[in-house]
């Protein structure tokens, strides 16, 4: 990119060549068609000045002539008065007798006289004259010097008598067009120094405020939304792209400080999960612990029932005996009944440890659902700068359209023009980037969604089953105080054993079958606890998801600062 920048005319630069270079060219070209019509209407001034002086000479000696009355001593000075009162201006006038000088202004010291008589015009001259024409040239050598000249006939009695004459150096001639000349010159250049100092002026104005709004969207996109680049111009639609670009900084600061700061709640609530996942996994293992011990007791009863059948005919012999079975039961079944409260105790725990997950896995679906309105504004926004980019672009078309009917005088303009549409597909580029990365978050939002949906229906069947497993502990236990109670009878009428034979082996009928329903409810509470701890570690499994996700939101969130 920097090589490119490199490579290319900068802003600036290019307002003064094409503001300078036109009108440069446009000053050289009226300069030089000035200065050349300039010298052609100062040859015609010049033409027609010495006109109107050889008409003078042939009016003011006209008269004389036609009379008779010519005076032609070159040293008297009333007859050299007229010839001579041009010479302040550099005009020199000779009278001319047919093809002779006859008087003259123009000097000549090798003449006695002093002046140029005596010598005669080039003959194609006096044919043209005497053929009643007038004659002018803007090179004719008289003495050696070069002269513009004009002949005019002098006429008496219808025939040409001589020539009218009036002529100014060359030199003279020249001095006063290079004198117009330097001014047109010197004028041009003023008119170009101001005009290129105004350019310059409005081309800092613009490229500033251009430089300034590249600036700021150079922040964007290297991820920086808190530096604020100031952007003023006096250029509305300038003006109008900055307002444009403190915007868009304004609207994606707010949004990414919003989705930094979801990213960092889903990154906590899926720790939070993390760690009720671990501590229900090892609230399961208490409790299968437990349900162990309990089975082992179940089985403890099952025998002692068995074994009280088979001897319930020797039981009167062995009251003793008895005796100390029946303490041994009563302390097995203290032992039940304290591992079938701890067991509940257990229970409880893991209900609780069941709803905290789901208020987690709750908040974390909310949490995730905020993530989900966050990433529509974000969408909001690119909305906005697509159709910011998109108004640019029509603004960039209107401009080309009229830059190319002013022609020539509208091509800088058209450059302008060009610039903004650029800055225009740039900005719905980097609108398009953003809109890529908001629909991934976006994906990756609604699968975590998704997860923990299913996570909240693993929950709910998990309290379902505990509900159902506290029931059957609530039912072992009113079982295990009726065996206490039993118990207890039995211990008490020892005495009576031999009399209610028969009912103690009712009894011990009835203690076996509770003994069987009590394995038979310990199996379905181990299965249940299996499948608790089995959800528990499905549970952990996809907060550990969750918070992987997580941090693969907050990393890409991370760009902006």
């Amino acid at each position: 990119m920097d090589m490119e920048k490199k490579s290319k005319l900068n802003f600036k630069t290019a307002l003064l060549l094409f503001g300078c270079v036109p009108m440069l060219v446009a000053i050289l070209i009226i300069s030089v068609a000035s200065i050349s019509r300039m010298e052609k209407t100062m040859e015609k001034m010049s033409f027609a000045k010495l006109k109107s002086a050889a008409t003078e000479v042939a009016v003011w000696y006209e008269y004389d002539i036609i009379n008779n009355n010519l005076s032609l001593d070159a040293d008297n000075p009333d007859d050299t008065k007229f010839i001579d009162s041009l010479k302040k201006q550099n005009i020199e006038l000779t009278l001319f007798q047919e093809n002779t000088r006859v008087m003259t202004s123009i000097a000549d010291t090798a003449n006695p006289t002093g002046r140029n008589i005596g010598t005669t015009a080039n003959a194609d001259i006096w044919a043209k004259v005497k053929a009643g024409g007038e004659y002018e040239s803007a090179d004719v050598k008289i003495d050696g010097v070069d002269y513009y000249v004009y002949y005019v006939p002098i006429t008496v009695n219808g025939e040409v008598w001589g020539m009218g004459f009036a002529g100014e150096p060359r030199v003279s001639v020249l001095r006063e067009i290079n004198s117009v000349v330097q001014t047109i010159i010197i004028l041009a250049i003023v008119i170009a120094a101001v005009f290129v100092g105004i350019i310059i002026v409005l081309a800092r104005i613009i490229s500033n405020s251009a430089i300034s709004a590249s600036k700021a969207l150079d922040y964007l996109a290297s991820g920086d939304i808190t530096t604020t680049v100031s952007i003023k111009s006096h250029i509305k639609e300038l003006q109008e792209i900055a307002f444009s670009v403190a915007n868009l900084q304004q609207n994606l600061s707010n949004i990414i400080n919003s989705v930094k700061q979801t990213s960092n709640d889903v990154a906590d609530s899926a720790n939070n999960v993390s760690d009720i996942a671990r501590s229900s996994s090892e609230n399961c293992a208490q409790i299968n612990f437990a349900i162990d011990e309990l089975a082992q007791g179940s089985m403890s009863i099952a025998d002692s029932c068995t074994s009280t059948a088979t001897e319930v005919d020797t039981m009167s012999r062995c009251c003793d005996s008895i005796s100390v079975a029946v303490d041994n039961l009563s302390n097995a079944s203290l032992e039940i009944q304290k591992a079938n409260e701890d067991a509940s105790s257990y229970m409880s725990t893991v209900l609780s440890a069941s709803e905290k997950s789901t208020k987690s896995v709750n908040e974390i679906a909310d949490v995730i659902h905020e993530t989900n309105a966050s990433i529509s504004k974000i969408n909001e926004a690119i909305a906005l700068i697509m159709n910011i980019a998109s108004q640019t672009n029509l603004l960039s078309l209107n401009a080309s359209i009229e830059a190319a009917r002013a022609g020539e005088a509208g091509r800088g303009f058209a450059v302008v023009a060009e610039n903004i549409k650029e800055l225009s597909e740039q900005s719905a580029r980097s609108a398009e980037q953003i809109r890529g990365l908001a629909n991934e978050i976006t994906t990756k939002s609604t699968d975590s969604v998704k997860h923990a949906d299913e996570i909240k229906v693993i929950i709910n069947d998990q309290q379902n089953q505990i509900n159902d497993t506290q029931k059957k502990f609530d039912i072992l236990s009113s079982e295990v105080s009726k065996s206490l109670e039993a118990i207890r009878d039995i211990s008490e009428k020892v005495t009576e054993l031999n009399n209610v034979k028969n009912i103690i082996t009712s009894n011990v009928s009835d203690l076996s079958a509770v003994s069987e329903e009590s394995a038979a409810s310990t199996e379905e509470t181990t299965a249940s606890v299996s499948t608790i701890a089995q959800s528990v570690e499905d549970i952990n499994s996809q907060s550990m998801d969750l918070k992987d996700l997580a941090g693969k939101l907050v990393e890409q969130v991370s760009f902006f600062h």
